[in-house]
């Protein structure tokens, strides 16, 4: 299968990670990566984060740029890092996103079809005025929102281990509203017994927008 990341194809994944790699390894530490200063490898690894099964929350605002650094866990190996737009940092694993590049769409129709369930409940944060981490009141620039307690992408590795991966939807409908990924009739089942499951285990909490993002 041809993978296309940034401006170059490669033959399989295999390839793909194989040239990431090397890319990550050989470059200097904690040097910003842009546009203006090296587009390719900007654009490599902007098409990777961008195939993260949560990129949108990762992305958060946006990049400013990245740049690698050893990895804490072993050192001698580098690891991709980047500085959104608001100066928050965050990493990610490149065989992550390769890896999960098939399940974006499956993580995009469980958000959506939870959606509901986190509005009904929208009400109970009414009355909060300050954030619960930094105690900051909201405004305009940096409004209320809902946050999961613990991690959605945990909440769904957690419901994902109780199903072979027959039974797992692989093909999904278009929202009209929004042009998101939505569960089809025939996975009905398996919607449902996501929605009962989130319902159950997921906690909400009421966050200002700065820390949820610096939380990704």
């Amino acid at each position: 299968m041809k993978i296309e990341l940034g401006n170059i194809y490669f033959k399989s994944k295999a390839e793909a990670i194989r040239h990431t790699k090397k890319v990550v390894h050989d470059y200097e530490r904690y040097i910003p990566i842009t546009t203006e200063s090296d587009r390719s490898t900007f654009e490599l690894f902007d098409s990777l984060i961008n195939m993260h099964p949560e990129s949108t929350e990762r992305i958060g605002i946006g990049v400013d740029y990245f740049f690698v650094k050893p990895n804490a866990i072993t050192p001698r190996y580098g690891e991709i890092n980047f500085r959104r737009i608001d100066g928050s940092t965050d990493n990610f694993s490149f065989n992550s996103c390769l890896k999960a590049r098939s399940m974006k769409p499956l993580y995009e129709a469980m958000r959506v079809a939870v959606f509901q369930q986190i509005l009904d409940r929208m009400p109970l944060f009414e009355n909060h005025k300050t954030c619960l981490l930094c105690d900051n009141d909201y405004h305009l620039d940096n409004p209320k929102q809902i946050d999961h307690v613990i991690k959605f992408r945990d909440l769904v590795a957690e419901f994902l281990e109780q199903f072979i991966s027959t039974d797992i939807p692989t093909n999904f409908a278009d929202e009209k509203d929004t042009n998101r990924y939505k569960f089809k009739k025939c996975d009905e089942g398996f919607e449902n017994e996501w929605i009962g499951f989130h319902g159950r285990k997921a906690q909400l909490r009421c966050i200002c927008r700065k820390c949820n993002i610096k939380l990704r």
